[in-house]
């Protein structure tokens, strides 16, 4: 864009430029038409200045086009080549300067310059942006389990820390779920490795469904183990998450002929909570969670066990009916 009062002046540079393949070249008579321009086209890449126009000077016109536009080159044309000048149009922002009267050899080597650094600029954004997209994508593929698309055992000890933690300052409670599908290695010796693949992601989106706020996680702790976190929730409304889960699986009907637990895919659970306390650490209640999952597995599994004190107790039956009605919603903050 060249931006000059004096016609002469802009046909001038329109022609040099013009010669050496630019186009389009778009002509401003002053810095307001210019303005009015830049907020119309994107393909400018240089703005030619004139540093003397009747209604704003050079060097404030200059300084508005690089407030609004910082990556656009801005090169002043003046016949004033001083030292104060030269240091007076840089300080408004200007790429570079062309001094009056014009050599067409030295204008456009100076635009090239202009319009490859501008070039540049953009680039190294670009790829700037990429790579901060890249990151995040990262970042993210390092907490989720490539198979299930929920979070990974990493993913999940570390918002396990920041819960606990959060709960010891809040004095609220804090409960885990362990999970673990019945005769998984038995079902994939039968089934084959891709039905068993098949296995985990339906149980994976059984188990997605529970968390419905957005403190709650679900997470493949390794193998066919899964793992819930339920932040603000006691040990009995966990155990009725737990006990409609295991209801949902079953009633998936996947046959399963080699359970020795039921005819279909089922799981075990084991249910504990806690109220977290800095003196204290996490893994104590998903250890409680597992010694949970335990008995579960050894009371013939395909049921919920919950750990109280030294006896993890199995769910009522009421519990059970409770829960399939939706009694998640009702937590007890009663320990």
């Amino acid at each position: 864009m060249v931006v000059d009062d004096s016609l002469d002046a802009r046909l001038l540079l329109e022609r040099m430029l013009a010669d050496a393949g630019y186009e389009p070249i778009y002509q401003a008579q002053g810095a307001e038409e210019a303005f009015a321009l830049l907020a119309t086209t994107t393909d400018v890449d240089a703005v030619l200045l004139d540093a003397v126009m009747p209604d704003m000077d050079g060097m404030e016109a200059c300084r508005r086009i690089k407030a609004a536009y910082p990556d656009l080159a801005v090169i002043i044309v003046t016949a004033l080549a001083g030292a104060a000048d030269l240091d007076h149009a840089f300080a408004a922002g200007a790429n570079d300067y062309i001094a009056k009267p014009l050599r067409q050899v030295e204008l456009l080597a100076r635009v090239r310059a202009a319009v490859r650094l501008k070039h540049e600029m953009e680039a190294r954004a670009d790829l700037a942006h990429r790579l901060e997209a890249a990151n995040r994508d990262l970042e993210r593929l390092s907490g989720e389990d490539a198979l299930t698309g929920l979070a990974n055992r990493r993913h999940f000890d570390a918002v396990l820390a920041a819960e606990w933690r959060r709960g010891a300052r809040n004095a609220d409670a804090l409960a885990a779920i362990m999970v673990d599908i019945d005769f998984f290695k038995a079902f994939n010796d039968h089934h084959g490795h891709v039905r068993g693949d098949d296995a985990l992601r339906d149980v994976a989106a059984i188990l997605r469904s529970a968390v419905s706020r957005p403190a709650d996680l679900v997470a493949r702790y390794g193998g066919e183990e899964f793992v819930l976190l339920l932040p603000d929730t006691e040990v009995d409304g966990a155990g009725q998450v737990a006990e409609r889960l295991r209801a949902d699986v079953e009633a998936l009907g996947i046959p399963h002929p080699r359970s020795r637990a039921a005819p279909r895919l089922t799981i075990s659970l084991g249910v504990a909570g806690a109220q977290p306390d800095l003196e204290a650490t996490p893994g104590t209640l998903i250890a409680a969670a597992d010694q949970a999952l335990y008995w579960a597995k050894r009371s013939g599994r395909n049921c919920v066990r919950r750990w109280q004190g030294d006896v993890p107790i199995l769910a009522k039956k009421s519990e059970r009916t409770h829960a399939q009605s939706g009694g998640r919603r009702r937590r007890s903050r009663h320990m």
